[in-house]
Parts: C-alpha cells; structure tokens; sequence
C-alpha cells in the first residue's frame, strides 16, 4: 500500500500508480486539506474511492465530502478495529456502514 507524507506526496503517487483503489485522507495534512487533495485526486480518476479520516467532523465538512463523491468521513478517535473495519469495506466495495 503506497503511502505519502502529504496532499501532494498523495496525488503524485496517485498518478505514478494506477492500481490505487482507495484514497485515505487526512482533513488536516501539512500542505493541503483533504477536500482539497479530494478535489484535485477527482480530476486525475473520477471513479476513485475516497474517505477522509479527522477529529473534528462538522456538518460542514460532511456537505463538502459529499459534493466531492467522498465515501465516507472516518471519525479519528474511533478505535483502530473500527477503522479498519471501515478501510475494509471500502476496498471490497461494501458501503460502510
């Protein structure tokens, strides 16, 4: 699973690899949020699954996910089993619940 330390480290891997099926972001990552990362990841694959994972979740946020097609918005603190729980269903194409 390639990884990227920032936004832009995400949507240069995105590009250089074709076989990326989920975009896990973080809303507040070092040079971009992760709406905006969403934005621009939507201009490179339109059919891209996307989630974006943070600790403070507004109805804000969640109107601005859904104009950018994002799957789902992941709850930081949330335990790491449901994360995964989560990040599993996305890469097996069953919706989160």
């Amino acid at each position: 699973m390639p990884t990227a330390e920032s936004g832009l480290g995400g949507l240069t891997q995105l590009r250089r690899d074709p076989g990326i099926d989920l975009l896990l972001l973080d809303f507040n990552m070092p040079d971009r949020s992760g709406t905006d990362t969403a934005l621009k990841a939507r201009t490179i694959r339109a059919d891209l699954r996307i989630a974006i994972i943070s600790g403070f979740i507004t109805d804000a946020l969640h109107a601005e996910a859904d104009e950018l097609c994002v799957v789902t918005v992941i709850f930081k603190p949330d335990t790491v089993a449901k994360s995964c729980e989560i990040i599993d269903r996305l890469t097996t194409g069953v919706p989160p619940p």
